[in-house]
């Protein structure tokens, strides 16, 4: 396929696919410019890697697993260059700064975890990955990732459902 037959196919892959890419982006990345830049990368890396499409019916997918893997790598860049505390942190004073007195919708909720946990929450849940799975895309133990989401859908519950919350005292 020579250069102008790829970005051929690559405008017709934008035109087709650039609303669903987005919110897919928009769920990961929490916030609309982290979603365009995500965009933006996955179709520059589409044009260098169109010829690795050999299933044009395919190409929806191609491109979600293309934007999850830069995804994915910005948050080993980031994570390589801060602490290991700083996730657990970032999950807890969001949580801390929620406003109990309303219910959160969903993706209002999500966007509330720090990226770390957003993307073990969409790729167990929206991906149906497994822990293994999770575990090997991020490059973690697998028992971090478990905590992870078991952290996350703590703050979840607490943000969409606060008063099903119980407090015992012993």
């Amino acid at each position: 396929m020579d250069s102008e037959e790829s970005r051929a196919l690559v405008q017709q892959l934008v035109a087709s696919c650039y609303d669903p890419l987005f919110r897919y982006a928009l769920r990961l990345g929490g916030s609309v410019p982290a979603a365009e830049d995500l965009v933006q990368e996955t179709f520059l890396v589409a044009l260098e890697r169109v010829s690795q499409l050999h299933e044009p019916d395919r190409a929806l997918g191609w491109l979600k697993t293309t934007l999850r893997n830069l995804f994915l790598a910005g948050l080993r860049r980031r994570r390589r260059e801060s602490t290991e505390a700083e996730p657990e942190l970032l999950a807890v004073a969001a949580r801390d700064e929620v406003d109990r007195s309303g219910l959160l919708d969903l993706p209002e909720a999500l966007n509330r975890l720090s990226p770390e946990f957003r993307a073990v929450v969409l790729m167990f849940y929206g991906e149906g990955a497994s822990y293994r799975e999770i575990a090997d895309a991020l490059e973690l133990p697998q028992g971090t990732v478990m905590s992870r989401l078991a952290r996350a859908r703590s703050a979840l519950r607490d943000w969409l459902e606060p008063e099903t919350r119980v407090v015992t005292n012993t």
